[in-house]
């Protein structure tokens, strides 16, 4: 399978061995019977792959893991309870009090409080830099440094990263470059991993459920990350848990694990290994089975609704750069926009479905804009099927200070669309009433 429709329609997921049902089954179940003590034992100390517990695997979940693995080009996934939980999860793996990431400071509002404020009451010291700066990325690499952190496509900034660049820096000091492709739609706009990228997270409850049911992440392993290059002693060392189990070892480049279970040669499934029989294990945030059901019935059309959206979003955008009470109009598909070349370089079928624009008559206006449509929801969410609309400031950056927001890429009265598969021209009325309605009274006072 090649074309990524059909990957997202078949792969991971024979019928013939779920008593042929078309559709993936929910296995709402906790436990799972072994069939002998010696396999209970091989199960539980990491010497044989297969289902003890839904808190650390489950065959609906399974499913889902294989098939973003594919979408994403990855070697094997873990689905997880969020995507903040896929953050936390890699981060858990990888670091420990005293540790340092270097971090785009253009993230989702969450991801910004989380690396700002919980990371360094855990001793995690975060610094941000410009993820489209190399240098300026390299040059705050310490002895410490860990990880190279950036969203492939920022939120709210819209800024499609040079992620070969920068997984150039990390590669060079012995680093991994974690890409949240959340916005990359599991590697339907962006492919992170063909770029250069270790481990790729996204919160599977955006655009791959897509309807607004399901709260999930998932984390992709690229397996191309030599974790035994002295960086990480952790992966070498013998672990207690599993009876003095190197993952690296067992499992990392023609490791005795990776045999087993048909890695080719020149990968590895040390870091996802460890991190599903540790952290998952120990931390807890798994994924419902019922969740990834859902999130399999969207991925199934996620190609599709994504491109419909993507065709939506640039003829909006144009719109909106042409409207007298708007300014700032931010979309990377537009010829104008300041990311466009870079867009070109990295995002295929589309340029995203996100759209950011201010008001020029400010806050005011813009709560006016929001509290005036009639088709989009105002919601905090992105990725729905239907189109939404938000103002960051007071929602997902709230948390932030102002200028932590403008260093965001967040501005007072800016407004954020994610845009569905709703009728182009039903979206497109729907903003220009709510457009004229604040034309017609901020002109009225101005002449007033």
């Amino acid at each position: 399978m090649v074309d990524f429709n059909t990957k997202a329609l078949h792969w991971g997921y024979i019928p013939g061995q779920h008593q042929k049902c078309l559709s993936p089954p929910i296995y709402q179940n906790t436990a799972f019977e072994f069939s002998s003590i010696e396999e209970a034992e091989a199960l539980n100390t990491g010497k044989l792959f297969g289902h003890i517990y839904t808190r650390i695997s489950n065959p609906t979940n399974e499913i889902l893991e294989s098939r973003v693995s594919a979408l994403e080009g990855g070697i094997s996934s873990i689905a997880c309870a969020s995507g903040h939980a896929a953050q936390f999860l890699v981060i858990s793996t990888l670091l420990q009090a005293g540790d340092h990431i270097i971090s785009s400071p253009y993230l989702y509002g969450g991801t910004y409080h989380q690396f700002k404020e919980q990371l360094p009451r855990l001793g995690i010291k975060v610094d941000f830099a410009d993820p489209n700066n190399p240098s300026q990325v390299a040059s705050k690499i310490n002895n410490k440094t860990k990880l190279i952190y950036a969203e492939s496509l920022g939120n709210p900034e819209l800024n499609p990263v040079n992620i070969e660049a920068l997984a150039t820096v990390a590669h060079a000091n012995k680093l991994p470059l974690v890409i949240d492709n959340t916005l990359g739609c599991c590697g339907y706009l962006i492919k992170p991993i063909r770029m250069g990228a270790d481990i790729v997270i996204s919160s599977l409850t955006k655009w791959a459920g897509g309807h607004g049911n399901a709260v999930g992440g998932i984390i992709t392993d690229s397996g191309n990350f030599e974790w035994g290059n002295g960086t990480f002693p952790q992966f070498k060392e013998a672990n207690s848990a599993y009876k003095g189990l190197s993952f690296w070892d067992e499992y990392g480049f023609g490791g005795p694990g990776c045999q087993r279970n048909r890695i080719p040669f020149y990968k590895n499934i040390a870091f996802s290994t460890r991190l599903r029989l540790e952290h998952l294990r120990d931390w807890g945030p798994c994924i419902s089975p019922f969740n990834s059901y859902l999130i399999l019935q969207g991925i199934e059309t996620l190609g599709l609704r994504v491109e419909r959206a993507c065709h939506n979003a640039l003829a909006i955008a144009k719109v909106l750069c042409n409207h007298e009470s708007t300014q700032n109009t931010r979309y990377p598909g537009l010829e104008n926009d300041k990311y466009h070349s870079i867009a070109n370089q990295i995002m295929t079928n589309g340029y995203g479905t996100i759209i950011t624009f201010e008001l020029k008559d400010g806050y005011d206006a813009a709560a006016m804009l929001v509290n005036s449509l009639l088709i989009f929801k105002h919601a905090a969410n992105i990725g729905d099927s239907k189109s939404l609309v938000l103002h960051p400031a007071s929602t997902t950056h709230s948390q932030l200070s102002e200028k932590e927001q403008l260093d965001s890429g967040v501005t007072p009265s800016m407004i954020r669309l994610s845009i569905g598969i709703e009728g182009e021209r039903d979206l497109i009325e729907d903003l220009e009433q709510g457009l004229n309605k604040v034309r017609h009274t901020y002109s009225n006072r101005s002449s007033g």
